[in-house]
């Protein structure tokens, strides 16, 4: 596969000021520190550096022997800078799609463009290496042992895909039990429909919000309740099917009223589905308090009041807890569609006998280089 051409860069992320931004850089490392751009000379093969680059702190990765990626923050001002720098240094700025190799490295670049988080990115940023890492191993690893090594990643399917794709919270529980008015502080504005009249809410409404570094998409849904009003009952209808689909379920209850048959049976749905927490809401109006001590033992509870905000801090710690990405997996995941599909026909080749290094250089050139370094065997 030919790399980008030589000389050359190009901003391969979207323009705008996301949380990361990537420059592509082409040319010989020697070249460019004489032209006082990028100090790379020290970084071999897809090993990463903090650099001074431009008078920007930027994190660089060496994607191959004349390759480079600088990633710097996402603003438009500290782009042009890096943009402007290398064009004086005598570097041509090329398409994107000029640039970008394919395989590995557009799938990687696209998920990248895509995150909405500094810790989505830097997750990202750390996957390459992981690949490489694996690819090299898998290289060397005997046939036997190899589809071990592609089974193990395909069991991390889902982690993989945790990283580029937005966890959804659905908040549940009976009419007017303060729903709409928790999403509203969890989210910070008043998105939706907030009445003190049961059954305001008829639909699933959505908010985009981050939690533990994880974009998060909350839904507020309708009361769940039998109800003989038709649209009412449909609103019901897809609260249930938000509530199986969720990846986290806020279960939502009135703490200044007893608990009742209805908020027993919400629970009871929404634990059978999975990963819940019980948040009693109104702590700041007077009445019942015992309702607390019943799900103690079954659920990780917290008592807030989306009035005054108090202890929303703590219930929006435990959704990041639940829904961020916590550490940054050492390893490698699939993290598209398109990782998977690889490896499933590198599986094949690898399980029939053949040898998958042609195969994997087409899709990872830099893999063969970086097997080829010393203290890098499987």
């Amino acid at each position: 596969m030919n790399g980008p051409p030589r000389g050359t860069f190009a901003v391969l992320t979207p323009p705008g000021s996301g949380a990361i931004a990537v420059v592509g850089i082409s040319g010989d490392a020697d070249l460019l520190l004489r032209r006082g751009l990028l100090d790379a000379t020290r970084l071999s093969p897809n090993e990463i550096g903090l650099r001074d680059f431009a008078g920007e702190d930027v994190v660089v990765v060496r994607t191959a022997a004349e390759t480079f990626e600088a990633h710097c923050h996402g603003g438009v001002a500290a782009v042009g800078r890096l943009r402007a720098a290398l064009t004086r240094g005598g570097l041509r700025e090329v398409d994107p799609w000029e640039f970008a190799d394919v395989g590995f490295d557009r799938i990687w670049r696209r998920a990248l463009a895509g995150a909405s988080t500094a810790s989505v990115a830097g997750a990202l940023i750390a996957q390459r290496v992981a690949w490489s890492d694996f690819f090299t191993r898998l290289i060397e690893a005997p046939a036997g042992e190899a589809v071990g090594r592609i089974d193990a990643v395909f069991a991390r399917s889902a982690e993989g895909r945790s990283l580029v794709s937005r966890a959804r919270v659905v908040l549940c529980g009976r009419p007017n039990v303060g729903k709409s008015s928790l999403l509203n502080a969890l989210a910070g504005f008043g998105r939706a429909i907030v009445s003190d009249r049961p059954g305001t809410t008829r639909d699933v409404v959505e908010v985009e919000a981050a939690f533990g570094g994880r974009p998060v998409t909350l839904c507020d849904t309708a009361g769940l309740r039998t109800s003989g009003d038709v649209v009412e009952a449909e609103g019901v209808r897809r609260t249930q099917t938000a509530v199986d689909e969720a990846d986290l379920r806020l279960v939502v209850l009135d703490r200044s009223r007893a608990v009742t048959e209805t908020d027993e049976e919400v629970f009871e749905r929404a634990a059978s589905a999975g990963p819940s927490i019980v948040v009693f809401n109104k702590i700041d109006l007077p009445g019942d308090s015992t309702g607390p001590a019943i799900f103690r033992s079954r659920a990780e509870i917290y008592e807030v009041s989306a009035i005054t905000g108090e202890a929303l801090q703590d219930l929006a710690a435990a959704v990041g807890r639940s829904c961020g990405i916590g550490d940054r997996p050492a390893e490698a995941v699939p993290f598209a569609a398109e990782l998977e599909s690889f490896l499933a026909d590198l599986r094949v080749l690898v399980g029939s006998g053949e040898d998958p290094r042609g195969q994997i250089n087409r899709f990872f050139p830099a893999a063969d280089g970086v097997a080829a370094q010393p203290g890098r065997s499987g």
